[in-house]
């Protein structure tokens, strides 16, 4: 995301900025609303300062107290994928988009694990595909999976992340190369 910061300061159309991407947007002079369906507590702390906001009302009520002061439509989250980023498409479509553009949700990591700062991972994978190799989790692997195959049928969607979300849009074959100990451990 961070080679198309010029880019979607352009865009013309909607950005929704998922968790702390939103904070990120902000930074660095792109409009964008705040968007999740997590479930989770913490994601609260990436809605403090949004004035506008698109949420699943399935979220911790912390999230709402953050947004208290915002502009927050919320929606019910009907069947999506289980990312913010998988729910994505459906929800655009539900709300009459025509198209959806992907950044920064390219599935895996480099030398952090988002562009606004690192997520904790014990479930690391190095997975091949497209002939490239990549640093993944489970969940991670799944979205890309699933997004990739999204864009492959339907012409509305596209993506601009790169990583193994490109490799999964240009060839869906993922094989797993190496696993933490812990992914080991779960599956024997």
């Amino acid at each position: 995301i961070a080679d198309h910061i010029e880019e979607m300061a352009a865009w013309d159309g909607d950005i929704w900025a998922i968790n702390g991407a939103y904070g990120w947007c902000v930074k660095h002079g792109i409009d964008a609303v705040f968007f999740t369906i997590d479930p989770q507590p913490a994601t609260a702390q990436h809605a403090v300062g949004a004035d506008r906001a698109f949420v699943s009302v399935q979220c911790d009520p912390s999230l709402f107290e953050a947004l208290q002061c915002a502009d927050v439509e919320a929606f019910k989250l009907g069947p999506a994928g289980a990312t913010t980023a998988t729910a994505a498409p459906m929800i655009a479509i539900e709300k009459g988009y025509r198209s959806v553009t992907f950044f920064g949700c390219e599935s895996s990591y480099g030398e952090t694990t988002h562009v606004y700062g690192n997520r904790d991972l014990k479930s690391l994978m190095r997975v091949r595909c497209n002939g490239q190799e990549f640093l993944t989790t489970p969940d991670m692997m799944m979205q890309a999976e699933f997004l990739g195959e999204l864009i492959r049928e339907a012409p509305c969607m596209t993506e601009r992340s790169g990583g193994l979300l490109s490799a999964c849009v240009a060839d869906p074959e993922i094989d797993v190369i190496a696993a933490t100990p812990l992914i080991h451990k779960a599956v024997a």
